[in-house]
């Protein structure tokens, strides 16, 4: 599975999911070579970048509107975001573990634990709680 992820315009992003590497490769060059390009002839017609996917998305984007492109091979960085994961495990672990050891937010803890009395916790005169 390959994933093209497109940056444009103030944080929005979309992504085409491809199922050969090829036809995801063909489209990541197709917009470089459209690009390149516009910038060598330095017009404002056809800058237009269009694509398809394996999954029923097509796009239609200008490629001035384009900040950044990602061509992912998601069976290899399955393993990055499998890593990512156990670092942010360990990571938690040790906070966890400092944490534990820290005096003041040990008596933080402690004091959050007691219980606190509060208005009908204990059965009025008639014998019920309010």
């Amino acid at each position: 599975m390959y994933a093209i992820t497109i940056c444009f315009g103030h944080g929005a992003v979309w992504a085409l999911m491809f199922k050969d590497g090829q036809r995801a490769i063909e489209a990541f060059d197709r917009y470089k070579i459209t690009s390149d390009n516009i910038r060598a002839i330095g017009t404002h017609n056809d800058d237009l970048f269009e694509a398809a996917d394996d999954f029923g998305q097509t796009i239609r984007i200008s490629c001035r509107a384009v900040t950044g492109m990602m061509l992912e091979d998601m069976e290899h960085s399955k393993l990055a975001y499998i890593e990512r994961g156990l670092h942010q495990a360990r990571t938690q672990t040790k906070a966890n573990e400092i944490a534990n050891n820290d005096p003041v937010l040990r008596e933080a803890r402690r004091q959050q634990q007691s219980p606190i009395l509060q208005p009908g916790m204990f059965p009025g005169p008639n014998g019920r709680f309010s």
